[in-house]
């Protein structure tokens, strides 16, 4: 992950989300989320990145998946949205959920 070229928050949302019509401030505040919740540089991470996998890693349990759930729980209430968080396994499903 560190090897990654870094990619500047107007980079991420140019390349990865304005096609798709999200706010980008909504965008970046899920992107900038996920980043400090998972202990990762937010310039680093990709939508491809699996939970768990590429980004949520650790030896034995993350803790911080499980506080990802939670506020993505959170979000979903401020919402109105119903959403199977155990369905969502990348960064792009997560921010394409949350940022409206």
């Amino acid at each position: 992950m560190l090897a990654r070229e870094p990619l500047d928050d107007d980079a991420v949302y140019s390349r990865f989300y304005a096609s798709a019509g999200l706010p980008k401030a909504e965008v970046l505040n899920v992107w900038h989320d996920i980043a400090d919740t998972l202990r990762v540089p937010a310039d680093r991470i990709r939508p491809d990145d699996h939970f768990g996998k590429e980004i949520g890693v650790y030896w034995i349990t993350s803790e911080d998946l499980d506080v990802l759930a939670a506020k993505g729980r959170e979000r979903a209430k401020k919402l109105g949205l119903t959403v199977d968080l155990e369905k969502l396994s990348t960064v792009d499903e997560y921010v394409r959920c949350f940022a409206r």
